[in-house]
């Protein structure tokens, strides 16, 4: 079984409905993971150039994580938080709107058997 945004709605055969939630999902996830992903960079860069030191004692890792939290505030513009609450919203409207249409068609004894 497949768990995403819009899977409950192509189950119960409402396909623009299970489109809509999926794309809309799929790129508040893609926000996110890019998101992810320069920061990875980011800090990863500066291991290589050396302005953080490669230590594996815990001061160091305190530093790399400062440093990364500095560098993401600094260059964040809010939309990694924005795509956060837009993929809750999406995971929640689905399962909020999957239920209500199981519901109907469950009460008029129609649906996926």
């Amino acid at each position: 079984m497949f768990v995403f945004p819009g899977a409950g709605h192509f189950f119960l055969k409402k396909y623009v409905a299970g489109l809509f939630f999926s794309v809309g999902a799929a790129a508040a996830t893609y926000a996110i993971v890019s998101s992810a992903v320069k920061t990875a960079l980011e800090m990863v860069e500066n291991i290589q150039t050396g302005s953080i030191p490669l230590d594996l004692e815990i001061g160091s890792l305190l530093e790399l994580l400062s440093h990364s939290q500095q560098s993401y505030a600094s260059g964040n513009d809010g939309s990694t938080h924005i795509a956060m609450i837009v993929w809750c919203l999406f995971w929640l409207g689905a399962i909020l709107d999957s239920f209500r249409i199981g519901h109907l068609l469950d009460s008029r004894g129609v649906g996926p058997h």
